[in-house]
């Protein structure tokens, strides 16, 4: 079973407020056999969306607005503590 077998089964939540990048990052996972559920461009979106979604993983500009909030939510996820993301 290749890597990509088992990916597919994760939803994918996007945020970033550079549309490129969200179009970018959609086709690329999608490409590569991801299920992409949703994008958001801001913060307040991007947890109505992970609420209504319930991604498995969520991809997070941590500069998002210019400023440190996606380094400061991963506590605010649901059901998560953040700590799969921080290395």
């Amino acid at each position: 079973m290749g890597w990509n077998a088992v990916c597919v089964a994760f939803g994918v939540l996007i945020v970033d407020d550079d549309r490129l990048f969200l179009e970018a990052a959609h086709d690329l996972l999608e490409r590569e056999g991801l299920r992409v559920v949703g994008v958001a461009a801001t913060a307040a979106e991007a947890l109505r969306r992970a609420e209504e979604l319930r991604p498995e993983v969520v991809l997070v500009d941590i500069m998002l607005g210019g400023g440190r909030a996606g380094s400061t939510w991963p506590g605010a996820w649901p059901n998560t503590t953040g700590e799969a993301g921080q290395r």
